[in-house]
C-alpha cells in the first residue's frame, strides 16, 4: 500500500580525498531508507555535483557559481567530509565545501561535519592546503559540534546515527508530528529531570567560568586545565543516577557523547610541544611528560599542534550548554502539557 512521505535532499559536500567516502554515501542513505522511511514518512535523496549536476558553459567562468544554482540552492541540508584538503578556493569562499557550507549557514539549514583522522604517508600530503583546513576547522568548531572518524566503518555508524537524529529532530519541529509522536513523560521523571536540572545549573556556571578563565589566560600547560576536567567528569558521573531508565532518548544520547568526550580529554597526551613537520618532512611531537621526540600516530596531530585539548573542552562545554537548554525545552512543554486538577465538590 502506498504511503505519503516528505522528501529531503542532502548535498553531500568534500574536496577531492575523500573519494571513497562519497562513493559509499548513497549506500548509506539508501539502507537508512529502507530501514526508516516508513517509520518517520520520510525519503532521504543524496546529491552529488558528479552526478546531479549538468554541463554548462558561461561566459563569467565560475564553475562553483553553476554548481550552486543547478543543484547546492535546491538542497534542505548538507554532510561535509573532510581529511586532509581544504579544496580550491572561490571568488567568494577558502573552497567550493566552504562556500556551500556558508551558504547552508546562512539559510540556517542543517549541517553535520565529519573529519577523517586515518593514517596518511607525510610525502602524500600537501602541507598547504593541511595548514588551511586546520585553520578552518578551528574556526568552524567555534559556530558548533563536528564529528570525527578514523574508518569508513566509523563513519557509516555515526552518519547512520546522527540521520536519524537529525530527521527526529526537523519532524519534531511540525504540528502534524507533533500531535502523532510526542512523548508524554510521566511525573517521576519530569522530578529527576527538574533535580537534574538544579544540580546543573551551578555545575556548568562554574565549569564555565574555570574553564574560560584558564583556557583565555594563555597557560603554559595544560595541568590546570586537566583538573577542570577531572572535576568536570566525577560530578558528570554522579548526575547519571537522574537518567535511569529515562525515555528521553535526545537527552541520553547528548548526557553519553558529553560522558564519551570527557574520558577521551583525559585519556589524550599531553603534546603541546611539537616540530613544524613542514620542515622535516615528517611530524614529530615531544611528550612533555617523560621528554621523548614520538613520531606522529594520526592526522588529527598533524592538525592541533597542542590546540586539541582546549579545542575539545570548548566541545564540551558547548554540548553542556546544549543538554540544560534540552532539560529546559523538555520541562517547559511537560508543564504545558499536564492539565490542571481539579478539587471535585463534597
Amino acid at each position: 500500500m502506498p504511503w505519503q512521505v516528505k522528501v529531503y535532499r542532502i548535498l553531500i559536500a568534500s574536496p577531492n580525498d575523500v573519494k571513497e567516502e562519497r562513493e559509499s554515501i548513497p549506500g548509506l542513505i539508501q539502507q537508512w531508507n529502507k530501514i526508516n522511511s516508513k517509520k518517520y514518512g520520510v525519503l532521504l535523496q543524496d546529491v552529488m555535483w558528479e552526478i546531479d549536476a549538468y554541463p554548462e558553459i558561461k561566459t563569467e567562468g565560475d564553475p562553483q557559481k553553476i554548481i550552486d544554482r543547478q543543484i547546492v540552492k535546491d538542497c534542505d541540508m548538507l554532510i561535509g567530509i573532510f581529511w586532509t584538503r581544504l579544496g580550491t578556493p572561490t571568488a567568494r569562499a577558502e573552497s567550493g565545501t566552504v562556500e556551500e557550507i556558508n551558504w547552508f549557514l546562512k539559510l540556517r539549514k542543517p549541517v553535520m561535519l565529519y573529519f577523517s583522522t586515518q593514517n596518511i604517508s607525510p610525502e602524500k600530503i600537501d602541507t598547504e592546503q593541511l595548514k588551511r583546513l586546520r585553520k578552518y576547522k578551528k574556526e568552524i568548531r567555534k559556530k558548533g559540534i563536528v564529528s570525527e572518524y578514523t574508518t569508513v566503518e566509523e563513519l557509516h555508524n555515526k552518519l547512520f546515527k546522527d540521520l536519524s537524529l537529525l530527521i527526529q529532530s526537523l519532524l519534531s519541529s511540525t504540528p502534524e508530528y507533533k500531535q502523532d509522536v510526542l512523548v508524554k513523560y510521566d511525573e517521576e521523571e519530569l522530578r529527576r529531570l527538574g533535580v537534574l536540572k538544579t544540580e546543573l545549573v551551578p555545575f556548568l556556571r562554574k565549569f564555565e567560568a574555570d574553564w574560560i578563565s584558564e583556557r583565555d589566560s594563555d597557560p603554559e600547560s595544560e595541568t590546570e586545565g586537566r583538573e577542570i576536567i577531572e572535576k568536570a567528569s566525577d560530578k558528570w558521573e554522579e548526575m547519571e543516577v537522574y537518567l535511569t531508565d529515562s525515555i528521553h532518548t535526545e537527552l541520553l544520547t547528548k548526557y553519553k557523547k558529553t560522558k564519551r568526550m570527557l574520558k577521551k580529554i583525559l585519556r589524550s597526551e599531553s603534546h603541546e610541544e611539537k616540530l613544524d613537520f613542514s620542515k622535516i618532512g615528517t611530524t614529530f611531537y615531544r611528550d612533555l611528560s617523560t621528554g621523548e621526540l614520538k613520531s606522529t600516530r594520526t592526522v588529527e596531530e598533524y592538525i592541533y599542534e597542542g590546540d586539541e585539548f582546549w579545542e575539545m573542552g570548548n566541545d564540551i562545554l558547548e554540548l553542556l550548554r546544549e543538554i540544560l537548554n534540552l532539560i529546559n525545552v523538555t520541562l517547559e512543554k511537560s508543564t504545558k502539557q499536564i492539565p490542571k486538577k481539579t478539587i471535585p465538590n463534597n
